[in-house]
């Protein structure tokens, strides 16, 4: 999945206290776009690689990648005075208070990935090119772990943008000097990240899944049921609801399978699979579990089998892993393997 950095080291603690650096890199955001610089020609190491939607085979890792831009690019973009005025700010403490250019204020620091600092900018730029995303999927062979920055950067874009102002007084927030929040100076609320809790359920029937599409979307990729968790209910509980109310099959000996992070929409995604509970559903003339589907959600549910089954093209969602599990026969549930 997007996550699965193999022997990269991310690490999300947040350090108020750090400084920009001229030769650290930085993520600006437009809208649900993100600005990278395109590496034409340069090597992708296969470990780093995108992987093809089967998870075996590698998707060319010597095609075109990306990566981020630095700091200093950002200062050098600037025309020469300009420039000059930013070098020297910090050491010209009048001028930088009269003036207000200390550059170190636009960036705010984000995460680390094998020691390099990463900062967002709060403004957009000039230079280089904003991609969405589903864009940098498409496109791209990789590095898989800018990638990961880039969905998890958004999450964090989202977050600051959001909270400018306080939600109870008005007030402008401040960032908080302990943790990564935003504080309100005038009645003190504390606003912390986002995090929308949804379950994906992997709904089994003998040797069949049931796969869905969306409906009224422009992704038109296979899925599985999945809804966000609502007040008042565990995860498990959702995932018996949403089956029901998406495809009308009821579900038991609902099991964990992994989690994902889904940056791009402030998602903690937690992928389940189930049993149809046979007692309290009903059979087609043809002993197909019946399907009432939510036409207002979905374009289409039914049964496949592992054959039938259709991957997506690349390993980075929890879905494509849980149909690719089933398809290759490797879960169990409780206690015994599917097939």
């Amino acid at each position: 999945m997007i996550q699965d950095l193999g022997q990269h080291h991310f690490q999300n603690q947040y350090y108020p206290e750090k400084k920009p650096g001229k030769e650290d890199y930085f993520l600006s955001f437009s809208g649900k776009s993100v600005l990278v610089k395109r590496e034409s020609g340069k090597k992708v190491d296969p470990s780093d690689a995108i992987m093809s939607g089967d998870g075996l085979s590698l998707r060319c890792p010597e095609g075109e990648g990306f990566s981020f831009y630095k700091i200093k690019e950002y200062l050098s973009s600037f025309p020469k005075e300009r420039e000059e005025v930013q070098e020297n700010a910090l050491s010209r403490k009048g001028e930088q208070q009269a003036m207000g250019n200390d550059w170190r204020k636009s960036f705010t620091y984000l995460f680390s990935l094998d020691g390099q600092d990463y900062y967002l900018l709060k403004d957009i730029v000039e230079f280089g090119e904003y991609l969405s995303l589903e864009e940098l999927r498409r496109e791209f062979k990789g590095p898989k772990s800018l990638l990961f920055l880039a969905n998890t950067g958004m999450h964090l874009f989202h977050f600051y943008q959001k909270h400018r102002y306080c939600g109870v007084c008005g007030t402008k927030m401040e960032k908080d000097q302990r943790e990564r929040a935003m504080r309100c100076p005038n009645c003190q609320e504390v606003f912390y990240p986002k995090i929308m809790p949804a379950v994906i359920v992997g709904i089994i029937h003998k040797d069949k899944i049931l796969c869905t599409r969306y409906a009224n979307r422009l992704s038109y990729l296979p899925a599985l049921v999945a809804g966000f968790i609502e007040i008042g209910e565990t995860a498990e509980e959702a995932a018996i609801r949403e089956a029901m109310e998406e495809t009308g099959v009821p579900i038991k000996e609902v099991k964990y399978y992994k989690s994902q992070p889904w940056g791009m929409a402030d998602d903690l995604l937690l992928g389940y699979f189930a049993k149809v509970d046979e007692e309290k559903t009903s059979f087609t003339t043809t002993g197909e579990v019946q399907i009432i589907r939510d036409e207002e959600e979905l374009s289409e549910a039914v049964w496949l089998s592992r054959d039938e089954v259709e991957l997506q093209g690349n390993d980075f969602s929890l879905t494509n892993e849980m149909m690719r599990t089933f398809k290759e026969g490797k879960f169990e549930l409780h206690g015994r393997r599917n097939g």
